[in-house]
């Protein structure tokens, strides 16, 4: 009697994908690439270094400028070095780039910093009306080296964010921002961008992908008195509403 033959064996679900370097020198230079620092002020900043600006208040006047106190805070918090570690840290790079110009030293940092005038541009609200550009994009969490991932594959426990930002299509600048998991759907959030804008803020057009083809955009956007709305329907999309004003489009969401 002829014995049954036996199954093959089934390759276990969920295994790690494993990757083999081969290519060895390039991968070490990649990582030796990590360790680079490259940094430079610009001349205008090196012109403005010294203070020249007269108070005409008694005393002795301040040898550097706000441009210089603001470049070595900068360098400071970016790094995370203590003000002595950052003196020294600016003399280097002052010296690497030949200038002649002295380095603050970390006292001067510490008083100077608390009355430094830092100057962040903000859009004033005016009665010209804006161009909003909104899209949103996957932003992945990083906390497992090249190696790791090379030798054993992603773990599951992959963390992701995504950023919606809302951009100005004049000037480029962005107005409009907010940080939300990876299961928010880009449409849930095009109202929270809106309204983040006052109210008595004018918005001419809003341009957007076809992901924002939802009846709550279409919603929030007529509340803001939108006129234009730029965003291509989906292709299972249905009217469900006619009558509409121009340049108003709604879709069977």
């Amino acid at each position: 009697m002829k014995k049954p033959s036996k199954s093959p064996r089934k390759q276990k679900s969920g295994g790690k994908k494993k990757y083999k370097v081969r290519n060895g020198k390039e991968y070490n230079q990649a990582l030796v690439n990590r360790g680079k620092v490259f940094f430079w002020i610009t001349d205008e900043a090196i012109k403005n270094w010294e203070n020249q600006e007269k108070t005409g208040k008694r005393g002795k006047p301040r040898t550097f400028s706000n441009t210089a106190i603001e470049t070595a805070l900068t360098l400071q918090q970016v790094f995370h070095m203590p003000l002595r570690s950052c003196e020294g840290f600016v003399e280097s790079i002052l010296r690497k780039l030949g200038a002649s110009v002295q380095t603050p030293d970390y006292s001067t940092l510490s008083i100077r910093g608390k009355s430094l005038p830092i100057q962040i541009r903000i859009r004033p609200i005016s009665n010209e009306s804006l161009h909003i550009v909104t899209d949103s994009t996957g932003v992945k969490v990083y906390g497992e080296g090249e190696w790791k991932v090379r030798q054993h594959g992603w773990s599951k426990r992959r963390t992701w964010r995504k950023l919606h930002i809302g951009v100005d299509e004049k000037s480029g600048d962005i107005l409009l921002g907010e940080v939300t998991g990876n299961n928010t759907a880009d449409g849930e959030m095009l109202k929270p961008l809106i309204n983040q804008l006052p109210q008595e803020q004018s918005i001419d057009q809003v341009s957007a992908d076809g992901a924002y083809d939802k009846r709550v955009c279409y919603e929030a956007l007529k509340q803001r008195s939108v006129s234009r709305i730029a965003i291509p329907p989906q292709h299972n999309a249905k009217i469900w509403r006619h009558g509409n004003t121009q340049g108003e489009r709604y879709a069977a969401r």
